[in-house]
C-alpha cells in the first residue's frame, strides 16, 4: 500500500477515536454517567439523543454549525478540536513509525510500536483534558 493510504486511514481512525475520547472526557468525571450508559450520545442541554450522522467526527459538528439540532444550544468548539487533534496525532505517529526513516509498514515491530504510540495518545489526551476541566 502507498504511504498516503496509511496516513489517510490513520487520520480517519484518529478522528473516530477522538470522538470517543470526547465521550470519555465528558462522562468519566460525572458519577451519574458511564461510558456505556447512556449508550448513545446526547445533547447536554436538552438530553435528546443525537442522530448517528450528528456524531460523525468533525463533519457532524460542522454540518450542525456547532449547535444541537433540537434545542439550538451550542456544543462548543472543543469537540471538533479534540477530534482533529487526535486525528493529527495518529497521522503523525503513523508517518513517524511506518513511513519516515525508511521504515516499512510490513515490519511487525513497526506495527507494535504504532499500536503502543496510539494507545499512549488515547490515554494521555483524555487524562490531560479531564485535568484541565477539574482545575
Amino acid at each position: 500500500m502507498p504511504p498516503a493510504f496509511w496516513l489517510v486511514l490513520a487520520f480517519f481512525l484518529g478522528s473516530f477515536v477522538g470522538s470517543f475520547l470526547n465521550v470519555v472526557v465528558y462522562r468519566l468525571p460525572r458519577n451519574c454517567l458511564s461510558i456505556n450508559n447512556p449508550k448513545r450520545s446526547f445533547c447536554p442541554s436538552c438530553k435528546t439523543q443525537l442522530k448517528w450522522s450528528d456524531n460523525l467526527p468533525i463533519v457532524g459538528w460542522a454540518v450542525l454549525r456547532g449547535k444541537c439540532r433540537y434545542c439550538g444550544v451550542r456544543f462548543g468548539v472543543r469537540y471538533p478540536l479534540v477530534e482533529l487533534l487526535t486525528a493529527t496525532l495518529f497521522t503523525l505517529a503513523t508517518w513517524r513509525v511506518l513511513i519516515s526513516d525508511g521504515n516499512v509498514a510490513s515490519q511487525p515491530l513497526a506495527w507494535l510500536t504504532l499500536l503502543h504510540t496510539v494507545l499512549v495518545i488515547s490515554v494521555l489526551l483524555p487524562w490531560a483534558l479531564i485535568d484541565l476541566d477539574l482545575r
